[in-house]
């Protein structure tokens, strides 16, 4: 089975942090290992408690009002996925040249956070390019053939007949395409975004198709 990845979450709002505390416990792939206020208390925690933690969920503001504790973190190899509240893909590109793991909004689903939370232990601390490389996103072949179909503007239902997969494995393996690409700085927010990505990866040639409307 799956080991399942420690989440401290951290957060200055106490409603901040028993929200996604409480999302964290109903994961499959993640469980919560606490939470606290501030940087400070995390890097306490990582020195005087190693392994208490694999990943910290952070807060932009409190990340911003903290700052060098941040760095401090990152040097030690913390992983760090933080959590902002508006969607800026220029912020993102930024943060994660950092060494920031990767950085989720109020778009991502609960799904694809969990999925990202989980990748984030893997990639490692600032082992994420802040320039995304083509062909760094590794998809399973039945990721491909799905992303393909769909990012040429087949319904769920259709490439759900053409592949044999039920619809709810075809939104699955589309859950699981934008967790992937969302830990890659390269988030899927439209449509489009998914046949861009394709093209970007060469999943689809350049100009094979009309991009989805």
């Amino acid at each position: 089975s799956t080991m399942k990845v420690k989440v401290l979450t951290v957060d200055e709002r106490e409603v901040v942090r028993l929200g996604f505390e409480s999302m964290i416990a109903q994961s499959s792939l993640c469980t919560p290992a606490g939470s606290c206020s501030t940087p400070h208390e995390v890097l306490w925690l990582a020195i005087s408690a190693p392994g208490a933690f694999d990943v910290a969920l952070l807060g932009l503001q409190t990340s911003i009002n903290h700052t060098p504790v941040v760095g401090q973190l990152i040097e030690l190899g913390v992983r760090i996925v933080l959590f902002r509240i508006t969607s800026d893909p220029e912020f993102q590109r930024r943060a994660m040249g950092t060494g920031i793991s990767a950085v989720v909004d109020p778009r991502t689903t609960s799904a694809e956070l969990e999925m990202v939370l989980h990748g984030a232990v893997g990639a490692g601390a600032g082992k994420i390019s802040a320039v995304p490389t083509a062909g760094a996103v590794q998809l399973s072949p039945r990721q491909r053939e799905v992303l393909e179909l769909y990012a040429m503007g087949e319904p769920a239902k259709r490439v759900a007949t053409i592949t044999g997969l039920s619809r709810n494995t075809v939104r699955d393996y589309l859950d699981r395409v934008r967790a992937k690409y969302a830990l890659d700085g390269r988030p899927i927010l439209t449509r489009v975004d998914f046949y861009h990505r394709a093209v970007e990866d060469g999943v689809l040639p350049p100009f094979s198709a009309a991009a989805p409307g």
